[in-house]
């Protein structure tokens, strides 16, 4: 596969490394895979920041499809990038116009202000001599793992790339396959994608961004060392061609009114073989993203609906019109964080969309036919409603993620979301009078790993939770609940290997504590407002073996912890926030891998007495506003 960029370049210089040779290999190679419809094509788009450029990439079906020669090709390129990152190391000692000529250059296409950097300045000593490291590392990743590893250099430099959305893209785009001459089981894409990153994250040429309570990983970017070496290599072995527009294309009026301008005219070849687009850029006024559209425009126009990714995460108000529904190859559609209100209609007649993502956004309905998508298997959204009770000829046992869906009624046998049996990630907001159906369903829902259930009333209050004994979801390792928890239920009746757990509104009279300590694999535990009503809380001895990160929120009526001896042997952060009538904590000593007591609008007696304990391990926050739920305090200031 083949992927082109269209890429501003202000000097109009090439770059170190790549010559018109290199160049010329481009069309002979697409040439080639074009006969066979292997071609991918990436349009990279000006933007009004330099850090943040369009970019894109596609590099999977190249590794499955490509030819023999193609492939050793690719090989051949590739084992290059360990000269190239030994080189670094001398990069600082060039002269200037040869730095010059060795940046990869990513100009601003509406402002005409270079904002490309090279390596050596963005870079130290320590990471220039890790570089050595790096090249030997990478010379020893397996093929598909190079591919995997390259399509990051097609983000931009230090940018923060959310492990959601790297994964499901290389899902999308075919780097992820199932391999050949397995005799087990096969593990699902998105276990088999996880594993890939994981393997990449312990390479170390890839590094955390940010990382989640239970340490798992949120964002990532590409090792600083390696990023120039990176991008220069992924678009000699052909992975994408920069083009280079002229000067004459960055128009005023276009930076003045859009804050991304695409250049489709310099080369027909940019558009024919498009097969993803993704832009990176920084919202600037309120004007809405109307350039989606005229690409849409251009590639329908010219039969050229071939667009497998679609990602506009962040974009502002892109305008999306029905002609999406022209995109028959269309996979991925990703619209988080655009605050648009609506989706085309003609979204829901896709055959191949396999991931949605409108989190974060104003749309409140979906088009009837999305529920059809006969291979959708993610669908990302912010609290939206769906009649559960519409009829849908999809293929529903495919879907693995229903995130931010709301059930207004109860089900039948009938209703289609009793089919969704293969579900592994699932956030649910139900009213009260749903709950004793919807209790039933998810015991059968035995591949499920993670579960955000929600109870309200008709006036949008925490109501009553009708769960019933999760032992039997084995595989069910985060778990938020918000809403009272019946009498019946027992906090022996969870999910034992749980490893992430929320409890809110629970309004629980026992103490919890006990029954949750014997969860062995317990990592996180988070108790907010009114999930405990009880003055006394004790961790026993040996409870919590795993626990590392424990928060107390708004607990109004606790007055007295204790810890035992050999309780929470690792926890390391403890967050207690407006528990007002808290005195004391016995036993605070105990906790020998305590590195943080965070104390949030507590009173200065139980700070002083805090700091007594554990000394500079505290960390105190005074909040000068009421918070959100303080609505009597509001309403007094």
């Amino acid at each position: 596969m083949f992927n082109v960029i269209n890429q501003t370049n202000k000097r109009g210089e090439k770059k170190k490394g790549v010559t018109d040779k290199d160049v010329d290999l481009v069309p002979s190679l697409l040439d080639r895979m074009h006969e066979k419809n292997e071609v991918i094509m990436v349009n990279q788009l000006g933007s009004s920041t330099g850090k943040e450029n369009s970019l894109e990439d596609q590099p999977s079906y190249l590794v499955q499809e490509a030819t023999s020669d193609d492939k050793k090709k690719l090989t051949e390129y590739t084992t290059t990038m360990e000269d190239q990152l030994t080189s670094q190391n001398r990069s600082a000692f060039l002269p200037t116009e040869q730095k010059e000529q060795s940046k990869v250059v990513t100009d601003n296409a509406t402002s005409g202000d270079d904002q490309s950097t090279s390596s050596d300045e963005l870079t130290s000593p320590d990471e220039r001599s890790l570089s050595s490291t790096l090249a030997v590392t990478y010379k020893h990743l397996s093929f598909p793992l190079k591919c995997c590893l390259l399509y990051l250099g097609l983000f931009p430099r230090l940018y923060e790339i959310p492990i959601r959305r790297l994964l499901q893209l290389w899902l999308a785009e075919g780097q992820v396959t199932q391999p050949t001459g397995e005799t087990k089981p096969p593990k699902p894409l998105e276990e088999l994608a996880k594993d890939c990153f994981e393997e990449l994250l312990g390479t170390r040429m890839i590094e955390k961004s940010e990382v989640r309570l239970d340490g798992s990983t949120k964002t990532c970017c590409v090792t600083n060392a390696l990023y120039d070496t990176l991008l220069l290599n992924a678009e000699k072995v052909g992975f994408f061609h920069i083009h280079r527009s002229s000067g004459t294309s960055q128009s005023p009026r276009l930076a003045e009114h859009l804050d991304m301008y695409i250049h489709t005219k310099s080369s027909e070849i940019s558009i024919k073989h498009l097969r993803s687009y993704i832009p990176f850029y920084k919202k600037k006024g309120d004007a809405p993203t109307s350039g989606v559209s005229e690409l849409l425009k251009t590639i329908v126009k010219g039969g050229f609906e071939s667009l497998v990714v679609l990602d506009l995460e962040g974009v502002y108000k892109p305008v999306l019109s029905e002609m999406v529904g022209k995109l028959r190859q269309l996979k991925y559609l990703g619209l988080r964080r655009t605050l648009l209100d609506s989706v085309p209609e003609s979204v829901g007649g896709l055959p191949d969309l396999e991931t949605l993502d409108i989190k974060q956004t104003y749309v409140v309905t979906l088009p009837s036919t999305i529920w059809e998508a006969k291979k959708l298997r993610h669908l990302h959204m912010s609290e939206i409603y769906f009649d559960v009770k519409k009829s849908t000829r999809g293929s529903l046992k495919s879907h693995q993620t229903l995130w931010g869906l709301i059930i207004r009624r109860k089900l039948r046998e009938t209703d289609w979301l009793v089919n969704l049996t293969g579900l592994r990630k699932l956030k649910l907001t139900c009213l009260e009078p749903s709950m004793e159906d919807i209790a039933d369903w998810l015991t059968e829902l035995s591949n499920l790993q993670a579960l955000k259930l929600r109870s309200i009333s008709d006036s949008n209050e925490p109501a009553r939770l009708a769960i019933k004994a999760m032992r039997n979801l084995t595989n069910l390792s985060r778990l938020y609940l918000l809403g009272e928890l019946p009498n019946t239920f027992k906090v022996s009746d969870l999910p034992e290997n749980l490893e992430v757990l929320t409890l809110s509104v629970s309004h629980q009279s026992e103490d919890p504590m006990e029954a949750l300590g014997k969860l062995g694999k317990l990592e996180v535990l988070k108790l907010y407002a009114h999930s405990f009503k009880g003055q006394n809380m004790t961790c026993h001895r040996d409870g919590f073996p795993q626990l590392q990160v424990l928060k107390l929120w708004m607990l109004k009526e606790l007055q007295s912890w204790t810890v035992k001896d050999k309780a929470m042997p690792i926890l390391k952060e403890i967050e207690i926030r407006c528990c007002k009538n808290l005195e004391k904590v016995d036993g605070l000593k105990n906790l020998t891998s305590l590195k943080e007591l965070t104390l949030t609008n507590m009173k200065s007696s139980f700070i002083e007495y805090a700091r007594e304990k554990v000394g500079d391990k505290v960390i105190e926050n005074d909040w000068k506003f009421p918070p959100p739920w303080d609505t009597r305090a509001r309403a007094e200031s």
